[in-house]
């Protein structure tokens, strides 16, 4: 029985709390066709005609943010660490939190940038270190926490709190 709590589907009311980079952010309407911004722990969203157009340009930033903010760190840990991937994209998959194909190529999940970085950045080496071990056998875990040894702490924050980065749109509006 999993007892963690479910996600409350967004209904887009001021003050409603979205995650960005670990941190809470208190939803502020905008005006339409505006941009949005995030400052001093308010995010600003362009008020739409529905809940379901709010949320659809709410994953859009959401994965723009993925490319300029995780593309960029997965590029940044593989020069710093000297792994070698083919390629680096961000996905929208909700069940994991990154992938590395057996041809090294990494995806991210555009909801990891709701994580703190430091968990974010455990996720982008867990997929790094399968570019030399294809497998979760006693020598990647070993690699991964040469790398990061406090990897396992980010795991279970991610296990405790990915219901905070689940992005369900009540569409009663």
């Amino acid at each position: 029985m999993d007892d963690r709590p479910k996600p409350i589907p967004h209904s887009f009311q001021e003050g409603e709390v979205f995650y960005y980079l670990g941190e809470p952010y208190r939803l502020r309407l905008a005006e339409p066709h505006s941009s949005i911004t995030v400052k001093a722990g308010w995010i600003s969203v362009p008020r739409a005609d529905t809940n379901q157009q709010m949320g659809e340009e709410i994953i859009r930033w959401y994965r723009q943010m993925g490319k300029e903010i995780l593309l960029p760190r997965v590029k940044e840990l593989s020069d710093r660490y000297g792994f070698h991937y083919t390629m680096a994209k961000i996905t929208s998959a909700k069940t994991r939190w990154g992938s590395c194909s057996g041809k090294n190529a990494i995806c991210l999940s555009w909801y990891l940038v709701m994580a703190p970085k430091q968990v974010a950045d455990s996720v982008m080496i867990h997929e790094l270190c399968h570019t030399i071990h294809h497998d979760h056998s006693h020598a990647f875990w070993s690699l991964v926490e040469q790398l990061m040894p406090d990897y396992q702490q980010h795991r279970q924050w991610l296990k405790e709190n990915r219901y905070l980065m689940r992005f369900d749109i009540d569409e009663k509006n």
